[in-house]
């Protein structure tokens, strides 16, 4: 047991405090129970604006409001860029402000921080890193990337035994997306060649990096076999294979292995097709540091944690299996968190999973009941929902056995989640009001044309004007600039759907601090759309709403609850608070400097007096 781990961090993307609070008192989540009565619940907890991945995260890390630590959405400009060019804010070097684990690290605590969103590369000799699966790629890639970083360089693939030759690249299991929202899951186009009912087929898929990674399979009336060098892996239906290791080579001649699963599923219980799912995965060394603990996390017989395996979602075949992927995620992460105790003997671990998020993103809809679906899929549906909650609960349990008494433990998401009826698109709001013209491509998709548009909306909740002498190419006069700017305004407040006026608010750049925004990295006007039955464009279940959006059964807020030496027992907090008050708050009750650029305050009715 680990006597010097001073602070254990659970960050659930996108878990809803309702939900957790709920199963709580059917007593299906047993460890939040206990971690609820011996510490504080906060019931009343906000996230940052926009309410996206790395603008939430980055807030609680840092202490600082998106202003301050320049994540100011998923995807932001800076001056002089040309229109229509963003850069990512997944990216640590974009990140402007010191997070809490590296204000520790000055004063000699070490940490082990994986695969939390915008955190890695490690800054600090000090912290122990993992990427992972939902920001490996920033490592590899440039700061300039946008949008969510791909993930490990080996994608997973379905094969269909029935199908023909044919090139894929699947689509979020999101109901309802709307045209201008990408894809939640990040994904590689694969070609995937099948063979007939029986016989011999091949299975190829074309990862970054990597020459192409040929699978040779046999198959039978019920069973697939995947051929290798040395041996044959044997799946049959509803079942797993054990895990098994490949060594594949690079683009640039080096080698290196990495671990699989598969499994096979009845595609078509009439013509008796088969499926076989091949996970994703990657060299989990080259998402990590140090080089030592980097190296000990290849010698994992596991998968390394990822989020590949979100197409599982998007049948009612495949979906249950979503769930035994996690369970190998956690199980991975366990292993590589016993490493990284053993190797670093932390003061602090955090250890981020981001499944609950991509269930809101497939389910919530129909989980609130705002998506017309039979009613034993909705019930299905809502299972496995809960069942996912359950899971977390089985990890928080395995977690906190690694911790010692008197470690602080700390369970927090990002966000939450509400449900839709219908998205919110300032792309065409804009358009009828005359200040952004779009034109159609070849495949049917609607395209900005930046020579014609005054106006253009930049990931969540930005609008940029076009000007002249800022933008390149720019086409709005500065003595223009404020007509543009009230005209946009006016439009989106302006806005109807069902009769209703989705939007909240709308002001401009100089008006934005009470949301926490400003600066060069926020748009000419932001805007926020309320809760209820509507959706954002980007996101859909959330990032658009703001920070106190309800709906029917859903809430925006992010889950709280700490329990630890510093803080009061069995305690319910309803007073407001920010996301980013946590990173002082947990600074002063462990007594390490507070994070140099923090500007939240200390939430002293939750401590010890």
């Amino acid at each position: 047991m680990p006597k010097d781990l001073e602070l254990l961090v659970i960050a659930l993307d996108g878990a809803v405090p309702s939900v957790v609070s709920s199963l709580i008192d059917k007593g299906r989540l047993p460890a939040f129970k206990a971690l609820r009565e011996g510490g504080v619940w906060m019931t009343d907890c906000r996230p940052p604006f926009p309410t996206i991945t790395p603008t939430c995260w980055s807030s609680f890390a840092t202490g600082a409001t998106p202003a301050t630590h320049g994540a100011t959405c998923q995807d932001f400009r800076l001056p002089g860029m040309p229109a229509g060019k963003v850069i990512s804010a997944y990216h640590s070097q974009n990140i402007k402000a010191e997070r809490f684990w590296e204000a520790a690290a000055r004063a000699g605590k070490r940490s082990l921080i994986m695969q939390l969103p915008a955190s890695g590369p490690a800054k600090s000799p000090h912290v122990y890193q993992v990427a992972g699966a939902a920001c490996a790629a920033i490592k590899a890639s440039s700061p300039e990337k946008p949008t969510v970083p791909s993930d490990p360089v080996i994608p997973s693939i379905f094969a269909d035994t029935g199908a023909e030759p044919e090139t894929v690249s699947w689509i979020a299991a999101t109901p309802g997306s709307g045209q201008w929202q990408p894809s939640e899951f990040a994904s590689t186009d694969r070609t995937l060649q099948t063979g007939a009912h029986s016989g011999r087929a091949r299975l190829q898929s074309l990862p970054n990096g990597f020459h192409p990674v040929d699978w040779d399979v046999l198959v039978e009336k019920d069973r697939i076999e995947i051929v290798l060098d040395s041996q044959r892996i044997g799946t049959v239906a509803g079942r797993w294979t054990e895990p098994f290791a490949r060594t594949l080579e690079r683009t640039n001649g080096t080698k290196v292995r990495v671990w699989f699963r598969a499994r096979l599923f009845d595609a078509d219980p009439v013509t008796k097709r088969l499926r076989l799912y091949i996970s994703e995965t990657g060299p989990a060394s080259e998402f990590a540091s140090p080089v030592e603990f980097a190296k000990r996390l290849d010698e994992i017989p596991l998968v390394p944690a990822n989020h590949g395996h979100s197409n599982l979602l998007a049948s009612p075949e495949t979906m249950e299996a979503y769930l035994e992927a996690e369970l190998h995620n956690f199980e991975w992460q366990l292993k590589a968190m016993d490493a990284g105790l053993h190797m670093a003997a932390p003061h602090i671990a955090i250890i981020y999973s981001v499944y609950l998020d991509s269930m809101n993103h497939a389910f919530r809809n129909v989980v609130e009941g705002l998506q017309p679906v039979a009613a034993a899929e909705r019930e299905a549906v809502i299972n496995l929902y809960h069942r996912a909650y359950e899971l977390a609960d089985w990890f928080l349990a395995k977690a906190i056995e690694r911790t010692g008494t008197s470690t602080t433990v700390m369970v927090v998401s990002d966000h939450g989640s509400v449900g839709y009826t219908s998205l919110f698109d300032p792309h065409s709001v804009l358009e009828e009001a005359g200040l952004l013209v779009t034109e159609r491509t070849t495949d049917g998709r609607r395209r900005v044309d930046y020579a014609r548009s005054q106006v253009y909306p930049v990931s969540t909740c930005h609008v940029y004007v076009n000007l002249k002498g800022r933008e390149p190419g720019g086409i709005v006069a500065p003595d223009q600039y404020s007509a543009v700017v009230e005209k946009t305004i006016s439009a989106l407040l302006c806005a109807k759907m069902d009769s209703v006026s989705p939007v909240a608010f709308a002001v401009r750049h100089d008006e934005a601090g009470f949301i926490g925004l400003g600066g060069d990295r926020t748009g000419d006007v932001i805007y926020g759309i309320r809760g209820g039955r509507v959706g954002g464009h980007i996101g859909g279940v959330h990032a658009c709403q703001i920070p106190t959006a309800l709906s029917e059964t859903g809430d925006i807020r992010s889950l709280c609850v700490v329990s630890g030496p510093g803080f009061d027992q069995n305690r319910v907090h309803t007073g407001p608070m920010w996301l980013w008050d946590l990173a002082p708050t947990l600074a002063r009750a462990l007594g390490y400097p507070e994070p140099a650029q923090s500007e939240g305050r200390v939430v002293h009715q939750i401590m010890v007096s």
